[in-house]
C-alpha cells in the first residue's frame, strides 16, 4: 500500500460535538447562554430566567451518571433541591427553581455566584490568617444553624463547597453550596434512601461517626467545618496520604497533629488553636453540640484577639499619658 493509500485509510479525527443545551431554553423558563463548570456528575451553565431576565447557574446533571450502579441518585438529586430550596439564609446559596424536562433533563437554577470557592483562596494565599479564616468560619456556622434547625445535615461540606464573593464592601462573604449529601433527620428509618452509593463524600473532611455508618448529627458537619479551620490556618489538612483509604483510617484512629507541626510559624491565639482541635475531637461528644456553641467559640476567640491588641494600646495611652502628669508631691512646700 502506497503512502498516499495508507494516510488515505486513516479516518479524520472526530469533530468535538456541539452541546445540545447551549442556545436552549429549558423549560420555557431558563434560556442556556454559556458553560462555567463541568464535572462527573454533570456540568453548569450560565442562563437567563424568562421573563425576569434574571442571570442564573444552571445545574445540569449527566444523563449517563448514574446508571444501574445508583438507582437513588435522581430522587437524591430532587432531595438535594427541595431541601435547598427551603434554605433562605443569606450565607446560603438561593435554589430559585428545580425539575425535569420531557426528555429527561434534570436541572437545578440557583443564584449566579461570582468569585471563587475557598478551596482556590487557599491555594493562592498558602493559608489565611487567624481573623480572615474566623470571619469565614462563622459565616459557614450561620448558615448551617439553619440547616440544623430544620433538621437537615450537609455531609459534605469542604472548601470546595465554599464560595466567596464580594458583598457590597464586604469581602469573603460566603455562600454554603451542594446540600448534594444532606441528610434529612426527620425521615422515618424505613424511608431512607436505600445504602447504594451513599457511602459518599470527601474522605479529606469526613468525621469518623460517618466513615463508620454510625448516626450523624450537627456535629458531623462541626467536624468537617473544623477541619475546614485547621486547613484555613495552617494550609494543610491533619490527614493526607496516598489513598482514600488511608485518609478515612486516619480519621477514624489517628490523632490530629498540632497545628505548629503542619505550620512552625503559624501565628494564632490558644483560643482558636484550642477551638480547632476540640471541633476535630474523634468522639462527638466531645466536640461542640451545636453551631450556636462554636460561634460563640469564634467571638471568644475574635474578642480576646481584640483585647490582647486593646489592652496593649490601654498601656501605651497610660504611659503617655503619666508623662504629661506633674510629679507627686512628696512634702510641704517651703
Amino acid at each position: 500500500m502506497s503512502d498516499r493509500n495508507a494516510a488515505a485509510a486513516v479516518p479524520p479525527p472526530a469533530q468535538p460535538q456541539p452541546d445540545p443545551l447551549l442556545g436552549r431554553t429549558i423549560n420555557d423558563r431558563f434560556l442556556v447562554t454559556g458553560l462555567l463548570a463541568r464535572g462527573g456528575m454533570g456540568k453548569v451553565y450560565r442562563a437567563e430566567q424568562a421573563p425576569l431576565g434574571r442571570p442564573c447557574a444552571l445545574k445540569v446533571l449527566n444523563p449517563n451518571y448514574a446508571g444501574e450502579a445508583d438507582p437513588e441518585f435522581h430522587r437524591r438529586f430532587f432531595l438535594e433541591a427541595s431541601i435547598a430550596s427551603k434554605l433562605a439564609h443569606p450565607n446560603t446559596v438561593t435554589i430559585f427553581d428545580y425539575g425535569r424536562t420531557d426528555d429527561d433533563v434534570y436541572y437545578m437554577a440557583m443564584e449566579l455566584l461570582e468569585g471563587q470557592t475557598l478551596h482556590r483562596a487557599i491555594r493562592e494565599a498558602g493559608s489565611l490568617g487567624e481573623e480572615r479564616a474566623l470571619h469565614v468560619a462563622k459565616q459557614v456556622c450561620r448558615s448551617l444553624r439553619e440547616a440544623h434547625q430544620i433538621g437537615v445535615i450537609h455531609r459534605d461540606l469542604k472548601p470546595a463547597n465554599i464560595f466567596l464573593v464580594e458583598h457590597g464592601d464586604e469581602k469573603d462573604y460566603v455562600k454554603v453550596l451542594d446540600f448534594g449529601l444532606v441528610k434529612n433527620l426527620n425521615e422515618k428509618p424505613d424511608d431512607q434512601l436505600t445504602q447504594t452509593g451513599l457511602f459518599m463524600g470527601s474522605p479529606k473532611y469526613m468525621a469518623p461517626e460517618q466513615i463508620q455508618g454510625n448516626p450523624v448529627d450537627a456535629r458531623t458537619d462541626i467536624y468537617s467545618l473544623g477541619i475546614i479551620l485547621y486547613e484555613m490556618l495552617t494550609g494543610k489538612v491533619p490527614f493526607d496520604r496516598t489513598t482514600s483509604v488511608s485518609i478515612l483510617m486516619a480519621h477514624v484512629n489517628e490523632p490530629p497533629p498540632p497545628m505548629r507541626q503542619m505550620k512552625p510559624d503559624l501565628v494564632v491565639s490558644p483560643a482558636v488553636e484550642h477551638m480547632v482541635m476540640r471541633a476535630i475531637a474523634k468522639d462527638p461528644s466531645h466536640r461542640f453540640s451545636s453551631m450556636d456553641e462554636l460561634i460563640a467559640a469564634i467571638k471568644v476567640a475574635q474578642g480576646a484577639a481584640l483585647g490582647m491588641t486593646g489592652e496593649l494600646g490601654s498601656m501605651g495611652h497610660l504611659q503617655v499619658f503619666d508623662t504629661l502628669q506633674p510629679p507627686p508631691v512628696t512634702g510641704a512646700a517651703p
